[in-house]
């Protein structure tokens, strides 16, 4: 049986983009495999200030959850705007307007 537990630092962290990208950046691990599961899409993301994961789009098959574990930014979904910090937590419903943080 695969171990089911794993901890941030046994990640494997990949560029999310050239690292001189002007408007996107950070690292991203998969969590799923490492745990054993098939069925959750899971990954931890470290963005640096000023600077989002990935260009705005959105899902219609899958919802996601993003728990800020640290720092503080901004969730955007179409034309609203949340503050967000360490401790949220935030759902992104499928279809519409997927927001980021940034």
């Amino acid at each position: 049986m695969t171990r089911p537990i794993v901890n941030i630092d046994e990640f494997t962290l990949t560029d999310t983009a050239p690292p001189d990208h002007p408007r996107f950046g950070g690292r991203a691990g998969r969590i799923g495999g490492l745990i054993g599961v098939a069925q959750l899409g899971a990954q931890y993301l470290v963005v640096p200030p000023g600077k989002a994961a990935f260009p705005r789009h959105n899902h219609h098959i899958n919802e996601e959850m993003f728990v800020i574990l640290s720092g503080r930014g901004e969730w955007r979904a179409g034309d609203d705007r949340w503050p967000v910090r360490a401790g949220d937590v935030i759902a992104a419903r499928r279809a519409g307007r997927t927001p980021r943080i940034n």
